[in-house]
């Protein structure tokens, strides 16, 4: 019954954040950016909530259980580096171009700059409608799990249930309804950090206990030697995290938030990027969750249910319900700012079609919010055709995989002032993104090191490709 009643208030809250949000949206460019103009700090705590999404709950403790504290070498420590050169270095340029354009989408932005290219405007969009519909698989699944462990009712109900709340909030508010529920995501955030630190003490007596009795079992899981799963070595793991990371966040999830975010001073910048950061450490506690619930439950067939298992163990059953809900909320402010980057590279590729047929803004309106139905409908295929043990690959892939093939077109070129050609730009995307699926069907490296290679491959590309085809171009002149 409590389990039953917090759900209903969750749904609750979110349909009328939603509705709040949708006050506002009244038009194409405000349902996909708010206008260009929202809160610096609405835009801090979505950003920071949709870093952390389900693999801070999932995910993270699932490591942490199964290899120990290397784990904090990645969410928690990995992401502020990159939170800082992208917040306070890359959207100003962001800014600038948008200013100039008025794109209302990562691809149609690479479109524009690389000469007004609708090839390149379908080409990002197949390529982020197909891996993001991966990763939002990946994600329905682990809500999925999550509901129905915690109602008691079957996984594809509860995945049901999950994916109709996210359609319509995400349908009802675009983007402003994603950053309003990211702030309650935040305020989750806050409140597990305190659970988790409840249950480490509950479970083992402290910090301290817990790394005394974990090192017993197995001193790499509190004194690292390699950087297993991740890398062979810890600097090198360190490394590859924040180099790999840092791509990340040029994902065109998060981008569609730099597009939008009002101006800022440099001032104001530099507090958001502490801001975020501060809020990304507090997803250290759930990894130390998992190191606990290693100690307690050495013998958990799935290490991914960690954090939940210690939740239904060491708290109240209202907590409990409290802490699975922010674990679902937390996947939500991932899953929603997918969908929405997704349609909106989807909807702006379709430029010509608009223009041909002179199609009207408020038609345009409501096609965006169709294709949100849409691609949460494909993903819901992905989930009930697809085997569970390919979802790990599937968020990989649709996640960092992106960041990576895009590192060239977008990142390179927001900080390459000549810029470089369409041909460049499409073939580097084109290849890289081939030979990343190959490393990770051949799984030679993992899939740091694959992000990693991915990106080296997307700007040598893209820099030789168009040096050569603009050195080309000069000596026929």
């Amino acid at each position: 019954m409590i389990a039953w009643i917090g759900l209903i208030a969750f749904i609750i809250l979110m349909i009328g954040l939603g509705t709040l949000a949708m006050r506002r949206t009244m038009t194409r460019e405000e349902f996909f950016t708010g206008g260009w103009r929202l809160s610096p700090y609405l835009f801090a705590c979505s950003l920071a909530a949709a870093s952390a999404s389900g693999w801070a709950y999932i995910g993270a403790p699932g490591v942490g259980y199964s290899y120990g504290v290397i784990e904090l070498l990645s969410t928690p420590i990995a992401w502020i580096p990159g939170i800082f050169l992208v917040v306070y270095f890359a959207v100003p340029y962001y800014k600038s171009w948008i200013a100039k354009y008025k794109a209302t989408s990562i691809g149609d932005l690479i479109g524009y700059t690389h000469g007004d290219s609708n090839a390149l405007r379908a080409l990002v969009a197949a390529l982020i409608f197909i891996m993001y519909m991966m990763f939002v698989t990946a994600q329905f699944k682990a809500a999925g799990a999550i509901l129905s462990r915690m109602l008691g009712i079957p996984t594809l109900f509860a995945i049901l249930v999950f994916m109709i709340i996210t359609i319509i909030y995400v349908t009802q508010g675009g983007l402003r309804a994603v950053m309003y529920t990211d702030v309650v995501s935040i305020v989750w955030m806050i409140a597990a950090c305190f659970l988790c630190i409840y249950i480490i003490f509950a479970a083992v007596g402290g910090f301290g206990p817990l790394f005394e009795r974990a090192a017993a079992i197995d001193p790499e899981l509190v004194y690292p030697t390699t950087g297993v799963p991740y890398a062979s070595t810890v600097p090198w793991t360190f490394v590859a995290i924040v180099i790999a990371y840092t791509a990340f966040q040029f994902a065109p999830s998060f981008s569609q938030k730099y597009i939008s975010v009002a101006e800022m001073p440099a001032t104001r910048r530099a507090t958001v990027a502490t801001i975020v950061s501060l809020l990304t450490l507090l997803t250290s506690f759930p990894v130390l969750v998992g190191l606990t619930a290693r100690v307690v439950l050495p013998g958990l067939a799935d290490p991914d249910t960690a954090l939940p298992e210690m939740f239904s163990r060491y708290l109240p059953e209202a907590l409990m319900v409290f802490g699975s809900l922010g674990i679902v909320n937390a996947i939500i402010s991932s899953v929603d700012s997918y969908l929405i980057a997704s349609c909106a590279n989807f909807e702006t590729a379709l430029k010509p079609v608009w223009e041909k047929y002179k199609v009207s803004d408020r038609t345009r309106f409501w096609v965006s919010r169709l294709l949100v139905i849409i691609l949460a409908l494909c993903s819901l295929t992905w989930v009930i055709t697809r085997p569970p043990e390919l979802l790990a690959y599937l968020a990989i892939i649709g996640s960092t995989g992106l960041a990576a093939v895009l590192t060239g077109p977008l990142f390179l070129r927001l900080f390459w002032k000549e810029g470089g050609t369409r041909n460049g730009a499409l073939i580097s995307i084109i290849v890289t993104y081939i030979i990343y699926i190959y490393l990770e069907y051949i799984y030679i490296f993992n899939w740091i090191e694959n992000a990693v290679i991915g990106m080296a491959i997307s700007v040598v590309l893209y820099v030789g490709i168009s040096k050569l085809e603009k050195a080309g171009a000069k000596g026929k002149k």
